[in-house]
């Protein structure tokens, strides 16, 4: 890495990370796929109903709070709910209904997740 007046270092390019990898061992056509473009994929636009938009904002406020374990992804941390309870102002006679709304969403993603092959 060249480091100058504080400056970051400079990019390395596409050919100097495949010549570093080739350097590592890795067999050419591994190479060609890590490097090649990244497709991004279309996301589908949906509507959300606005007495599902509770149950949303909850789901989105969790999705840093995942736990994982040796076997992968197990759930969310349902440890950090109270702070999230007082922070998105959540009355105490809504919580039940949106606890359930939050497991699942947990439920269907985890579901997803590993048909997908997932793993942390």
């Amino acid at each position: 890495m060249r480091w100058q007046f504080r400056r970051q270092p400079a990019a390395a390019t596409k050919s100097d990370n495949a010549e570093a990898l080739r350097a590592a061992g890795l067999p050419e056509a591994q190479i060609q796929a890590m490097l090649a473009p990244q497709v991004e994929t279309a996301t589908t636009p949906f509507e959300l109903w606005p007495e599902n938009e509770p149950a949303w904002t909850l789901w989105q406020t969790m999705q840093t709070q995942w736990r994982t374990g040796p076997a992968g992804i197990t759930g969310l941390d349902y440890a950090v709910l109270p702070a999230v309870w007082e922070g998105l102002a959540v009355p105490p006679a809504d919580r039940a209904a949106r606890f359930a709304s939050l497991r699942l969403c947990e439920a269907v993603a985890l579901e997803a997740f590993y048909e997908k092959g997932g793993s942390p």
